[in-house]
């Protein structure tokens, strides 16, 4: 009887075909009408339209379509099978394979609690809300802006530019399974599997003439996932308390978690960073060594909601003894100390105790979280997305091509505080990682200078260093449990997480292996 409960079923659907394929993009005379408050906030080098979009299409504000239109990448539209069974008429949107049609949801404009000044007037002006008008705002999730600014979103042709779509990641046209058993480089399909003429004669069908579907090379699949292997398996493992059916009510096909867990570990192995490690010295007890991860995704990693977490560790091994690390972990994903003991750092308890970003790790209590940090207005880490005051760390890794949004002014006020939300806070003067400008490569290096415990015959000696994922960590989780301990939606997180079972699975003690580097190198071992 509770008055929303449709609402929350209709949530847990998810994200349906309709939203995407009804999203409309803004008309010309929209786009030259449009006034901005201020005059320096548009200038001649504006590009107008993608400002307007970032201004008016944000947060989940899109334009929607007719009822009674879906749109769709192909000119050449069978009309009607899907008008006779839908009522619903498929119309040929430029927009439809446009990014900016994605970053009306991945680009959130949040209203900040409790912050005092307005750095960012733009942002507070496009709110059409008045009440949270009042507020001060900035941006919250930035994927789309950090994808607009990197090589992957200059326009085509442009110096620089190694031009890809959100969809052309995210929406591939090739599959090949994890075995490599399965390796298709290109779907060609009906895309739409209706009852034409390829099946046998039924009453009420449309004639033959009206059921010629062509098909398409072009056909990409719709697999969208980020890295959120944790979610999954909390869909697999407990379907009813989430209110998720794993069975496909059409096809009755049960196995859709397990291709898109198969989908994100491919991803993160093939598609999202590398780690190389060298070393530089080895003079008795004293190591040197270089560790440098590189980004190949079109926006910062991790990106999205602020508590996603990357890090990395680092062990050196004598043959097969471990004798010194960072970033080990225990069983549920806390990051551990020299002392076995979760650090002092990993449950965020004052402003000041964080792991900062380091250029230099000498101790085994420092570890290198790449991770966006947070502060309210009473001076505490938070993850709350409307009371972020302060970002005391944001050292995410950056894509290729990321430009300071300064270099944006000469476009406008519009352009310069959007992607004010892509710059990096709390890195210092780290030259790697700052190396904005068509030739950044995406990436950064940290030095590993360390006293072992004992002189290490160089043939003996092991080094590795692996990037691992945290989609949910362990303090956001703390967060959560400790502000509503009572709450039946906290009681629920709470089952949840503690009953999950991830023995064997990709992301056993919590975390998600993106990928290793290690010295030697097996290729050098093999060539030796």
């Amino acid at each position: 009887n509770y008055e929303y409960h449709k609402y929350g079923a209709l949530a847990r659907e998810g994200i349906s075909c309709a939203v995407c394929h009804r999203i409309n993009g803004p008309t010309d005379q929209q786009i030259n009408d449009w006034q901005p408050k201020q005059k320096d906030w548009l200038t001649s080098l504006t590009p107008k339209s993608l400002a307007y979009t970032l201004y008016h299409n944000n947060t989940g504000r899109f334009i929607q379509g007719p009822n009674n239109v879906f749109y769709g990448p192909f000119k050449d539209v069978a009309e009607k099978p899907m008008e006779h069974a839908l009522g619903i008429k498929p119309v040929y949107n430029e927009f439809t394979g446009d990014s900016q049609m994605c970053g009306t949801c991945h680009t959130i404009n949040l209203p900040n609690i409790g912050m005092k000044d307005n750095p960012f007037p733009v942002l507070t002006d496009a709110e059409p809300n008045k009440a949270l008008a009042n507020y001060s705002h900035t941006i919250e999730q930035a994927t789309f802006l950090e994808w607009q600014n990197s090589v992957f979103g200059r326009n085509k042709g442009e110096l620089g530019s190694e031009f890809l779509r959100c969809q052309d990641c995210h929406m591939p046209n090739y599959f090949e399974s994890l075995d490599g058993k399965v390796d298709i480089d290109r779907f060609t399909t009906q895309i739409a599997t209706i009852q034409d003429i390829n099946y046998p004669e039924a009453e009420h069908r449309l004639p033959n003439e009206e059921l010629d579907i062509p098909l398409r090379p072009e056909y990409r699949r719709h697999e969208m996932v980020g890295l959120n292997v944790f979610l999954m398996e909390m869909f697999d493992q407990f379907p009813d308390i989430l209110g998720v059916d794993k069975k496909d009510p059409m096809t009755y096909a049960d196995n859709g978690t397990d291709l898109a867990i198969e989908n994100m570990i491919r991803q993160a192995k093939l598609f999202t960073a590398t780690v190389e490690v060298n070393l530089d010295k080895l003079d008795g007890k004293k190591l040197e060594s270089k560790v440098t991860v590189t980004n190949h995704v079109g926006h910062r990693f991790p990106s999205g909601v602020a508590f996603r977490r990357a890090f990395i560790e680092y062990t050196v091994r004598d043959g097969d003894q471990l004798v010194w690390s960072s970033g080990l972990t225990n069983s549920t994903g806390v990051i551990l100390g020299a002392d076995g003991k979760p650090l002092s750092t990993e449950f965020l308890p004052d402003a000041n105790t964080y792991q900062p970003h380091h250029q230099v790790i000498q101790s085994q209590d420092q570890v290198q979280i790449y991770e966006e940090l947070n502060l309210n207005a009473n001076q505490e880490f938070t993850t709350s997305f409307i009371h972020r005051v302060k970002s005391v760390k944001d050292n995410r890794l950056l894509p290729k091509g990321w430009r300071e949004s300064a270099t944006f002014a000469k476009q406008g006020q519009v352009m310069q505080q959007f992607m004010a939300a892509t710059d990096p806070h709390g890195v210092g003067n780290d030259p790697d990682y700052r190396d904005a400008g068509d030739n950044f490569v995406g990436q950064d290096s940290l030095q590993y200078n360390i006293t072992l415990p004992y002189a290490i015959d160089k043939d003996k000696l092991n080094i590795q260093a692996t990037l691992y994922y945290q989609a949910i960590p362990p303090y956001w989780l703390h967060q959560r449990f400790s502000a509503a301990p009572q709450g039946e939606a906290t009681q629920r997180l709470f089952f949840l997480t503690s009953h999950l079972n991830l023995e064997g699975t990709v992301i056993e003690d919590w975390k998600l292996r993106i990928n290793s580097g290690q010295w030697p190198s097996p290729v050098k071992t093999a060539a030796k």
